[in-house]
């Protein structure tokens, strides 16, 4: 009987670790498309905040609408980074204190 609950814990073992790398791996990927992502928003939002910074020359109402949609969309994006940043600035903080 000893036997048996041994071999069948052994098991449970063996596949609640293969899942657990399994999700690690999934978890860590997941986690360098994020940073990637970000990395990408930064600069993306440093052009468009360079591009909102220039004076218009073209007093029309649809480049004016245009230029206010950049900035909504500046403004957006750095709301999303900032989201999910806030979560990885949470955890660095309780690692150094």
């Amino acid at each position: 009987m000893l036997l048996w609950s041994t071999i069948i814990l052994s098991l449970l073992l063996i596949v609640s670790c293969y899942f657990l790398v399994k999700f690690a791996v999934i978890i860590l990927n997941f986690q360098d498309a994020v940073e990637e992502s970000l990395t990408t928003l930064e600069e993306k939002y440093k052009s468009m905040s360079e591009i909102c910074e220039r004076p218009l020359f073209y007093d029309s109402p649809e480049v004016r609408q245009v230029l206010r949609d950049v900035k909504a969309a500046r403004d957006s994006m750095h709301l999303v980074a900032y989201a999910l940043t806030e979560s990885f600035s949470a955890e660095d903080d309780e690692i150094e204190g």
